[in-house]
């Protein structure tokens, strides 16, 4: 690939990379502000759940929320105020999250294509389970794992065949045991929850499509003649 195609297909997608950037930004600003009314609301529902076993114990700043006979559901209030103002946050934040996703993919295609002018491009595709299998990288991925592609570049010419995708998928190693065993524990499940979709997302710097993921990066598998009966990986 020569340095004045690179130079020209930068040139033409500089002005979208700064806006997927700005996109990006304004994605994670509603994606915190969402998880942190989401928060507030986990908080909340543990704070009403321990009380219930603590009644000796409460904090001065609850008493305006007690429930009494006149006001029988004053705790209830400031739920309902957190679960009103989370409707406008998802909004925002589902708008900005499409307009940031169409965005890049819109750029990304454009670029490939200028890049690699020979070569098919497609995003969204079926990931490849059954060649990942048959790496045996990963020795335990089999047809329940939840694999993501992101995209794939195929080339094809004559009786060989290189496609490289992108791909993401969550490993059932024992973390991630531990947090389903946990899930069936009362109390503990919103703790688990809490941590893996809320503090995550507000703490780390990441848009909520590629938190969770094990294993996230390029996978490449290669079709051509041989007589040696095996497997090559490189």
């Amino acid at each position: 690939m020569d340095s004045e195609r690179i130079s020209h297909a930068f040139k033409e997608v500089s002005t979208s990379l700064k806006e997927i950037y700005q996109k990006r930004n304004r994605t994670l600003f509603f994606q915190k502000i969402m998880w942190g009314i989401t928060g507030f609301y986990f908080l909340l529902m543990l704070l009403n759940l321990g009380l219930a076993y603590f009644p000796d114990f409460r904090p001065p700043f609850l008493d305006r929320f007690q429930a009494t006979v006149q006001n029988p559901y004053a705790n209830v209030y400031p739920i309902i105020i957190l679960v009103v103002l989370l409707y406008p946050a998802v909004f925002f934040f589902t708008n900005a999250f499409k307009k940031y996703v169409k965005k890049e993919q819109t750029t990304i295609s454009k670029m490939v294509k200028m890049l690699f002018p020979k070569v098919d491009f497609a995003q969204g595709m079926a990931a490849p389970i059954r060649e990942i299998k048959n790496s045996k990288i990963f020795a335990w991925v089999d047809h329940q794992t939840m694999i993501a592609n992101y995209g794939q570049l195929r080339s094809s010419e004559k009786n060989q065949v290189i496609n490289i995708a992108d791909i993401g998928f969550i490993e059932d190693n024992t973390a991630n045991k531990l947090g389903k065993g946990l899930m069936h524990i009362p109390i503990l499940n919103m703790l688990v929850v809490f941590w893996n979709y809320v503090l995550k997302n507000i703490l780390i710097n990441k848009t909520a499509d590629n938190v969770q993921y094990t294993f996230r990066g390029m996978f490449s598998w290669l079709v051509y003649p041989k007589k040696l009966n095996g497997h090559t990986v490189v």
